[in-house]
């Protein structure tokens, strides 16, 4: 039995043209570049329960839980990532971290340029622009829950 077995998708919504998936952490979006990659894959595992092909619209990375759409035609999935090039989706995210020096009181943006490697984006001078809006929504003395907008679709 293969890893993309184990796993079965968690529906949000369907109609005749989109999927919407609760995608688990450590699982993949879409297929890696090696296709001896073990872990297992939502598009795949999608793809085998609804016995049909379908057209990942983005993508989360590998640990990172949330809603993924996918297109269930060709039409929709270029409509849909039409949305995503001109900005018409808002995405937010939620993250904990340990508390910092000093919590921020509005939002906060962060600016940095990304390059992509072969595995992994990284920092570089040479990069594409990169930005994403924040705020601390609740905070104690252990943890802080950050809100965060990415504004690029880059890391």
């Amino acid at each position: 039995m293969s890893m993309d077995q184990i796993v079965k998708p968690i529906l949000v919504f369907q109609n005749e043209n989109w999927i919407v998936v609760d995608k688990a952490p450590l699982v993949l979006t879409t297929p890696a570049r090696l296709a001896s990659d073990p872990r297992p894959c939502l598009g795949r595992i999608l793809e085998q329960y609804l016995s049909r092909q379908i057209y990942p619209v983005h993508r989360l990375d590998f640990e990172v839980s949330g809603l993924v759409l996918f297109a269930l035609t060709t039409q929709a999935h270029r409509l849909a990532n039409g949305w995503f090039e001109f900005s018409q989706v808002e995405k937010t995210y939620l993250a904990r971290t340990r508390p910092g020096d000093e919590k921020p009181e509005d939002w906060v943006e962060w600016r940095s340029k990304m390059l992509r490697g072969k595995k992994r984006s990284y920092h570089s001078p040479q990069g594409k622009d990169c930005v994403t809006r924040a705020r601390v929504v609740k905070h104690d003395s252990q943890r802080w829950l950050w809100e965060l907008q990415p504004k690029t679709g880059r890391p």
